[in-house]
């Protein structure tokens, strides 16, 4: 069910949709299986842990969650989707996003991210977070010019070498990033208290 949807131009559309059906996981593994190898550790379970594991994720179904998809006619043609997650609740955390081939370097990664951008602060999310592999130079790019920072780096036994990336809503939260990470003096008094 699409929830609201915005015209990019006369071939396509943004839409924001409920959320994306089991058919949506073809999909995705069409354009990432091939990119880099991803450790499938669920299909290596018995069946009886597979389904443990298919329940605990059930469990999960009542966090926010935003859906994006970019549609040539009812073809989808990139997509963007994540959900409320991470250490606390005022965070959300971008799962996946991608660019069929033949639509890349045409700016609709960009029309994905500021409209998951702009969302994401209607609902109240503080930060909105993403993991990426450390290779994926054109979205880290395009995300580091839409003002995420780098916060973190992790050596991951499913997709391997990963650069975190963090944009923050919060100004509070945004001014303790830069002056943890040495880049600016303290300025407001909450966090002048942290190191006094």
């Amino acid at each position: 069910m699409i929830i609201d949807s915005w015209e990019i131009n006369s071939e396509l559309k943004l839409c924001h949709i409920d959320k994306f059906d089991d058919s949506f996981n073809d999909l995705v593994r069409k354009h990432f299986d091939d990119n880099y190898p991803i450790l499938r550790w669920r299909e290596h379970l018995n069946p009886d842990i597979q389904q443990s594991v298919k329940d605990l994720n059930k469990k999960l179904n009542s966090r926010i969650h935003i859906d994006l998809a970019i549609f040539k006619g009812d073809q989808i043609v990139a997509w963007s989707y994540g959900w409320q997650g991470g250490l606390e609740s005022a965070t959300f955390y971008m799962a996946n996003s991608c660019v069929i081939p033949e639509y890349r370097r045409q700016g609709l990664y960009t029309i994905l991210l500021n409209k998951m951008i702009e969302l994401c602060k209607k609902v109240g999310f503080h930060t909105l977070t993403s993991r990426h592999v450390a290779s994926n130079n054109n979205v880290i790019i395009a995300k580091l010019k839409a003002s995420f920072k780098i916060s973190g780096i992790e050596l991951s036994e499913i997709h391997g070498n990963l650069i975190h990336l963090t944009y923050f809503n919060n100004e509070l939260r945004e001014e303790s990033f830069a002056v943890r990470s040495g880049f600016k003096k303290p300025v407001s008094e909450p966090i002048k208290n942290l190191f006094s």
